[in-house]
């Protein structure tokens, strides 16, 4: 579980593809907090904050635990901040907010 808004015209990503930085190993360019300070996050939590943006009211249903399911993450993106200059220009509630308004846009265009 990853969560990174992706901006194409974001310049940590206009690196990656048009220099080959990171061709040989992993450059993260996600982190859920401004800064330097990694917070973790957890399916939960994300459940609950997109629960708010959609409205949605029903409780959450889980299934058995399943080996390798991830359930908590904190990206570390130093390396994106040491070689790119990178940094994240929005916290995670302000990408869940654009993605919910993205994916709303997309199903009010959509003809039925």
């Amino acid at each position: 579980m990853a969560c990174t808004l992706v901006d194409l015209n974001d310049d940590g990503m206009l690196d990656l593809v048009c220099n080959n930085v990171g061709q040989d190993s992993t450059v993260l360019l996600g982190n859920p907090a401004l800064g330097t300070r990694r917070i973790p996050v957890t399916v939960n939590e994300l459940f609950r904050k997109l629960a708010i943006l959609t409205d949605y009211e029903l409780e959450p249903n889980y299934g058995p635990r399943r080996k390798g399911d991830v359930f908590r993450i904190a990206l570390d993106n130093t390396r994106a901040r040491r070689e790119l200059g990178w940094e994240p220009k929005l916290t995670l509630e302000e990408g869940l907010t654009q993605t919910v308004a993205y994916f709303r846009q997309r199903v009010l265009s959509t003809p039925d």
